[in-house]
């Protein structure tokens, strides 16, 4: 079965991947940044909030009248990317949020081990911490 995306889900995909290149950033950035209507990126940023892919993350400080610009950011439990250096003498494991902000690294000397299956547990080890 083939689903077919509508213009919702290419706004919506728009939205999430500004916020993932540029958070935090306020809607009014959005608009500028993606073109598209404020009750789109608002139905959007509503829709990416109820999903768990975008939270607040603070506000402007008012300069005049009206309310200050919230900041909308990915939050940290949205996912990870890890990547995995796995060398004759040492191994490294990075791990970052989706925005590639870095949440921690670590470089050690790879373990002497003959049996594949030992090696494998001993870098899910490492990823894991």
């Amino acid at each position: 079965m083939t689903i077919n995306p509508t213009a919702r889900d290419f706004n919506k995909a728009s939205v999430l991947d500004v916020v993932l290149a540029q958070a935090p950033l306020t809607r009014n950035k959005l608009i500028e940044l993606t073109g598209l209507s404020k009750a789109t990126v608002s139905r959007a940023v509503e829709e990416l909030r109820a999903d768990g892919f975008v939270v607040d993350r603070g506000v402007d400080a008012v300069a005049g009248r009206g309310r200050p610009s919230t900041y909308l950011d990915i939050p940290g439990s949205t996912g990870h990317v890890i990547g995995v250096s796995f060398g004759a003498q040492t191994t490294g494991v990075l791990a970052t949020d989706l925005r590639g902000r870095e949440i921690h690294h670590v470089i050690v000397p790879t373990a002497d081990h003959d049996d594949v299956g030992k090696a494998a547990a001993w870098l899910a080890g490492l990823i894991a911490g």
